[in-house]
C-alpha cells in the first residue's frame, strides 16, 4: 500500500508492487557491506473535480510512480546469522507522477483554484537518504529524511512528513 502524507492534498491510499534484489558480502570480521537494487510502480489517487477549487463532478484521478532505488549499506553483525545493524546511503531515481487518464488532466485539486491535475506530475527525481535495518527474524527500514515532492508546474514545494522513525518494512524471514 502506498500513500503520501499531507495536508496540501487530499489522497487515496494505492497498491504497487515491489521487485528487486539484495547482496551481502563478508568485509571484515564483523563486519558486511550490502548492495540492493530495486524497482517500485505505485498508484496514488488525488482528489479533483471539473469546478473551482476542485468541487463538483469530484473523484480520485489515480496516478503511477515508478522508481529505482539503489542501496549500499555498511553491516555490523550483533549475533552472526540472527542480528545485523546496518546503515548507509540510498538513492531514490523516481519517475513522473504520470496520470492513468488523460481525459482527467484539467481537473482542478481540491483545496486550489488553479491547481490542475496534469501540473502535479513532474515530482522531484532523486530522493538521497540514510537507511538502517536489523535482520533475520525480522525486517525494519528506517529511512531519514522524508523528502519533499516538488511540483514545478504550480512553482510549489508541497512537503509530506511520515512519523519517524518510519518503517516501510516488516517481515518474517525464512
Amino acid at each position: 500500500m502506498f500513500d503520501i502524507t499531507t495536508s496540501d492534498l487530499v489522497t487515496n491510499q494505492g497498491q504497487g508492487f515491489e521487485a528487486g534484489f539484495t547482496t551481502r558480502g563478508a568485509f571484515r570480521n564483523d563486519f558486511d557491506l550490502i548492495f540492493g537494487l530495486s524497482f517500485f510502480n505505485s498508484s496514488i489517487g488525488v482528489k479533483g473535480g471539473m469546478g473551482p477549487n476542485g468541487v463538483g463532478d469530484t473523484q480520485f484521478i489515480n496516478y503511477q510512480i515508478q522508481a529505482v532505488q539503489i542501496g549500499l549499506l555498511g553491516s555490523y553483525n550483533i549475533v552472526k546469522h540472527h542480528l545485523s545493524v546496518e546503515f548507509g546511503p540510498i538513492l531514490n531515481v523516481n519517475g513522473k507522477m504520470k496520470l492513468d487518464s488523460d481525459r482527467l488532466q484539467d481537473y482542478i485539486l481540491e483545496g486550489y483554484t488553479t491547481l490542475r491535475a496534469q501540473d502535479i506530475q513532474n515530482i522531484n527525481p532523486i530522493n538521497f537518504r540514510l537507511g538502517s535495518k536489523e535482520q533475520q527474524s525480522f525486517l525494519v527500514r528506517i529511512e531519514f529524511p522524508p523528502h519533499p515532492a516538488y511540483f514545478p508546474g504550480n512553482q510549489q514545494q508541497i512537503e509530506y512528513h511520515p512519523p519517524l522513525p518510519r518503517v516501510s518494512q516488516l517481515r518474517p524471514t525464512q
